[in-house]
């Protein structure tokens, strides 16, 4: 892409060079997400199923803000309400450090998942500036540049937070808490131009030029939103619960020490694969398509059945085994997110691309919540083992409506 001397042509170009690094610093808090169910079990004395509890209120919270999210953010902006979610996100960190009551820790959480939500409006920032600039098929590259960059930064924090949290383990809620206030200010050079769909301007804004009825039906778009928000929660809810299942299997013959070492080791390997299918993705994808969901749909199944594999072997080849499950459900996170992304941003029409990012957003949450709080009530019943036999099903079904549901794009 040239530059061009329209100064906000300039900083949209400079706003979408900034993007992956900006989107990578911003998307989570990088210390804590190393280090969190550890912290709240060994630190605070939550149990497994507390956190699934603290998890279906903060989803069930967020619901109601994201229904009413468009309102909001035409109200405030897009930039504004990216700062809001940093700033959220920052007042979480600090109450998980404070907090010594449940109520605390649902008060972070809630903060943590309305940050979240008003976060991810970089997305729609992103597509604005590349609107101007005449670049939306970059998309895909630049959300996955940013994911590349997140899977680097966490990375390092993720190898880092193990050996801090012996130390001290509120250190990596210290860290988490500079990098958000960084990430604040950094937010001030981020160019937010206005909403250009549908209104005369002297910019050239790219929409979709191909006629593709059957594409374009609502039916689709609303298969393609239930799809994607239910994938990508029932993988988000089993990156979380895996960690906790191999936490479980590990404190059965470890030390708490020990444990936050060997987990930080877990971890790091888990942000090597999750940058290395990062770096993947976009090559493969432009060789095979959306054909790639097969490859991801077998990828997850056999990430639930490693951990079930893993948890009835001796100790240490357990948690080696179980550790081979959580990292293939992390590397496989990015793309399907991304795939699911650029899928619902091709089918969409221009003017209706933010409103179905926000219904897709919506229904995340909605499954989220179902998830979090069937999963909660599992365990007062049953084991981990168990609980992921019923996962690994469920998994299964989803995985197959959505291969029947898109199977005339694969």
């Amino acid at each position: 892409m040239k530059t061009t001397e329209n100064p906000d042509l300039v900083r949209a170009y400079q706003t979408i060079r900034k993007y992956p690094l900006f989107a990578g610093m911003s998307k989570d808090i990088v210390f804590w997400i190393a280090i969190n169910t550890l912290f709240l079990t060994a630190v605070k004395g939550l149990s497994p199923s507390q956190i699934n509890e603290i998890e279906a209120v903060g989803s069930l919270v967020s619901l109601l803000v994201l229904i009413n999210l468009i309102p909001i953010v035409k109200k405030i902006g897009n930039i504004t309400s990216v700062r809001m979610g940093i700033l959220l996100m920052l007042l979480s960190s600090v109450l998980n450090a404070l907090s010594t009551h449940f109520s605390g820790f649902l008060i972070a959480e809630i903060c943590y998942y309305i940050g979240l939500i008003l976060i991810s409006i970089e997305d729609v920032i992103l597509v604005n500036n590349l609107a101007i600039t005449t670049g939306q098929d970059h998309y895909i590259e630049y959300q996955t540049k940013a994911s590349e960059t997140y899977a680097l930064i966490t990375l390092f924090s993720s190898f880092l937070s193990g050996f801090l949290f012996n130390i001290n383990p509120y250190i990596p809620l210290v860290l988490s808490i500079l990098i958000l206030a960084f990430s604040f200010v950094y937010s001030f050079s981020i160019y937010d131009p206005p909403d250009l769909v549908n209104k005369d301007s002297s910019y050239v804004v790219k929409s979709r030029t191909k006629t593709l009825p059957l594409f374009c039906s609502p039916a689709r778009i609303i298969i393609a939103v239930l799809m994607g928000a239910a994938v990508f929660s029932a993988i988000s809810n089993l990156q979380k619960n895996s960690k906790l299942f191999i936490q479980q299997n590990m404190y059965s013959y470890l030390t708490t020490a020990k444990i936050s070492v060997y987990f930080s080791i877990i971890i790091t390997v888990s942000r090597i694969s999750r940058l290395v299918t990062n770096h993947w993705f976009l090559r493969s994808f432009r060789k095979k398509g959306y054909t790639l969901i097969y490859w991801l749909s077998g990828a997850l199944i056999s990430a639930i059945v490693l951990l079930l594999i893993g948890n009835i072997l001796p100790n240490g080849i357990s948690t080696v085994i179980m550790s081979c499950g959580f990292w293939i459900i992390l590397s496989i996170r990015d793309p399907m997110d991304n795939i699911f992304r650029k899928f619902l941003f091709d089918i969409s029409l221009s003017e209706d691309r933010k409103q179905n990012m926000s219904l897709m957003g919506i229904f995340r949450k909605v499954f989220s919540l179902i998830f979090s709080l069937s999963v909660s009530r599992l365990l007062i019943m049953y084991d981990y083992s168990d609980v992921f036999l019923v996962m690994l099903c469920l998994s299964g079904m989803i995985l197959s409506v959505l291969i029947i549901s898109m199977k005339n794009y694969l």
